[in-house]
């Protein structure tokens, strides 16, 4: 018996262990005034490393004001033509309100106390529908994502 629960415990602890260690993507909804549900994924870590790494994924695209936009993309499961939009910005977490407003990774300052850098991403399908509001196409962005957040930094020689 002691042993069963040495082991039970043994791969619990990889477990945990193991999610520690990685970067994770969260999906959030958001209901706007039309009764409309738009869906939107963060990420809050490694923001530069991460921009870089969708810039080499999906191709260098113009960043206007923080916004990112790439078009005719084709992903697996979801299909052609898929438009993705990164909109980079600062949290800002005042009292009960929080707020995304967009910025220019190149004109984030020092960061006050009550702020933090982040990434919205939004993908839509060839129609233009929201594709993270189907669960298996979410379940595929969120895999592209954080193995993008987790994937190795090339290493520049100096």
């Amino acid at each position: 018996m002691n042993k069963i629960l040495f082991l039970i415990l043994l791969c619990f602890s990889l477990i945990s262990y193991s999610q520690e260690d990685s970067l994770r993507a969260r999906i959030n909804r958001i209901i706007l005034a039309d009764n409309k549900v738009e869906s939107y994924l963060d990420v809050n870590d490694s923001i530069d490393l991460f921009i870089n790494a969708m810039q080499k994924h999906f191709g260098e695209v113009e960043e206007v004001e923080g916004i990112y936009n790439w078009t005719k993309l084709e992903i697996d499961s979801i299909g052609k033509d898929v438009r993705l939009r990164m909109i980079h910005g600062i949290w800002i977490s005042k009292e009960t309100s929080l707020k995304f407003k967009p910025v220019s990774p190149e004109k984030v300052g020092k960061l006050k106390d009550y702020e933090k850098r982040g990434v919205r991403i939004r993908v839509f399908q060839k129609d233009g529908k929201d594709a993270l509001l189907r669960k298996s196409y979410e379940l595929v962005v969120i895999k592209i994502v954080e193995d993008l957040l987790n994937s190795e930094p090339e290493k520049t020689e100096e």
